[in-house]
Formats: structure tokens, sequence, C-alpha cells
């Protein structure tokens, strides 16, 4: 499941980066959305353009559906 595509405020562990734009994965590493990661969607703007997520609790970040779509996620039991 990928990061783009869940509902607001359910919880999910970030699993991996998608490999197909490497230069993405530094982009996500620098504000410390990596791998096990706690994610969690807040909101959506229309037509969810922007997604505005909380990362391990305590940092907040909006990013573009296009980037969303390069975290692969796995569900929180």
């Amino acid at each position: 499941m990928r990061l783009s595509e869940i509902a607001t405020g359910r919880k999910y562990t970030i699993a991996r980066f998608d490999e197909s734009k490497p230069e993405m994965h530094l982009k996500f590493l620098s504000v410390g959305i990596k791998p096990g990661s706690e994610v969690e969607v807040e909101r959506k703007t229309t037509f969810s353009k922007t997604l505005f997520i909380k990362v391990n609790q305590s940092s907040f970040f909006a990013i573009r559906s296009k980037e969303a779509k390069m975290v692969i996620l796995d569900q929180n039991k």
C-alpha cells in the first residue's frame, strides 16, 4: 500500500521507498521520513493533490500526492 492511497486517521509504518526515483529517498530522509517511521495522514486537499501527514507523532509535513506514491507502507497492527 502507498501513502497516497490511505485514508485519513489510520497509522501505518513506512516499509520502504519506491526504487523508480532514487533522488526522492534523500529528500524524504533529510526531513525524517524514513523506513520504520510511523505515519498518519491528517488531511487531504481537494482531489487529494496534497497530503498533510504526521510522522512519529511529532513532525508534520505537507507533501504532494505524486511524492506520496513513492512511500510504501505496512499497516500497523
